[in-house]
């Protein structure tokens, strides 16, 4: 409960510190408190929800608890928002899961043009199910995994959850008893040939090949900022992340790394487990 009392507290320095002097503070601050209310109030009955509507956004989802994660990461905590230069940047999405990123991009910037990608087949549905009910404009949507190649890959599920945002082409991140599917990989770099105001990437561990990919056909130098999830952890076969930095400086970014909610700094360094450690990269074209 203490817990609990403490996040709720930290949702609301958050919502303040994002979106303090905008006309969309309290609108936020009270739609935080009834998608909490009823989350309390779902959890007391033993119950589920599949939809919410909320700011004039409505979406589906396979489960509430899900919903919640993600809007306090996306909309409480505004690990993506940013000003762009005009009202209709080009944003460009590397994991769009059930499509709750792509909702607040469109809810910072309705006239923006999105393109978004997302391996995972059920994670897909939802997202064209979310796009197509709230009529977005300017949307496209892809059922590919970026990579550094093409071809065919395998994917991992998780079992304990639909469209859950563990799912990924590294089978550490689903769970030893994930569900095994092939999918469609690409290459970003196909889909990048002008400005792009915005690279988010997260993508579960992909995001080394993401780079590499990008890299070698010099598409960085079309974009202006980049928000990604970076993963690090022992024995994961996951990239080096100090090639990944230098990919950026070599590009000509100044960037920011901070820890996320995975783990404090603290076990980042003490703890010898094998574990994976999520950390959140900003980076900027100077």
């Amino acid at each position: 409960m203490l817990g609990q009392l403490v996040n709720f507290l930290e949702d609301i320095r958050n919502i303040f510190l994002v979106w303090r002097g905008t006309e969309r503070c309290l609108p936020i601050l009270f739609t935080h408190l009834r998608i909490k209310c009823k989350q309390i109030l779902l959890r007391l009955v033993h119950a589920n929800a599949e939809s919410e509507k909320f700011l004039g956004i409505r979406v589906s989802f396979p489960n509430y608890n899900h919903f919640v994660g993600l809007w306090r990461e996306i909309f409480v905590a505004g690990n993506y928002y940013f000003r762009g230069d005009t009202e209709n940047p080009h944003i460009v999405d590397a994991g769009s899961n059930i499509g709750i990123s792509i909702c607040f991009f469109k809810y910072l910037y309705p006239n923006a043009t999105i393109i978004g990608f997302e391996p995972d087949p059920i994670s897909f549905r939802y997202l064209k199910t979310n796009i197509e009910a709230n009529n977005f404009k300017k949307v496209a949507i892809h059922n590919i995994a970026l990579s550094s190649k093409g071809g065919i890959v395998e994917f991992y599920q998780h079992r304990k959850g639909k469209a859950s945002p563990t799912n990924s082409v590294n089978p550490y991140f689903a769970g030893e008893s994930a569900l095994v599917v092939r999918v469609e990989s690409g290459k970003l770099s196909a889909f990048i040939d002008n400005n792009a105001d915005l690279l988010k990437i997260d993508v579960e561990g992909a995001e080394y090949d993401i780079f590499q990919d990008l890299q070698e056909n010099n598409k960085l130098r079309f974009v202006k900022r980049i928000f990604a999830e970076l993963h690090y952890g022992r024995n994961f076969m996951l990239g080096d992340a100090s090639f990944l930095l230098n990919v950026l400086e070599k590009a000509g970014f100044r960037y920011a790394i901070t820890n996320t909610s995975f783990a404090s700094h603290h076990l980042f360094v003490t703890d010898l487990r094998p574990r994976i450690y999520g950390l959140g990269l900003d980076a900027v074209r100077v």
